[in-house]
């Protein structure tokens, strides 16, 4: 049997037992977190903007957010990444996760 994929990862980023990160050939970011974490800190988040930047060449880019289980984010990256209206087209939730 064949199995024929229209878009497939052309490049990814790994922090290791944070996050997994794969650009498709769609141009969407998918974003993995590891299943072995159990808080979302603000170095995490740092992190994962340089990474997200990487992967689009500093544009920007359509993200899917694949959290599986819930995740703590501590106090200090809620403040930081949690303003209100910063959600857009590009940050609305998964439904399929």
């Amino acid at each position: 049997m064949q199995i024929h994929l229209d878009h497939i990862p052309v490049s990814n980023i790994e922090l290791e037992g944070v996050y997994n990160l794969l650009l498709w050939t769609n141009g969407i970011i998918e974003l993995n977190w590891k299943k072995e974490l159990d808080e979302i800190s603000l170095d995490h988040l740092r992190s994962l903007k340089d990474d997200i930047k990487t992967l689009g060449n500093g544009k920007r880019m359509p993200i899917i957010v694949c959290a599986g289980d819930f995740i703590q984010i501590t106090d200090e990256g809620k403040k930081i990444f949690s303003l209100r209206g910063r959600s857009n087209l590009y940050t609305r939730q998964c439904h399929y996760c």
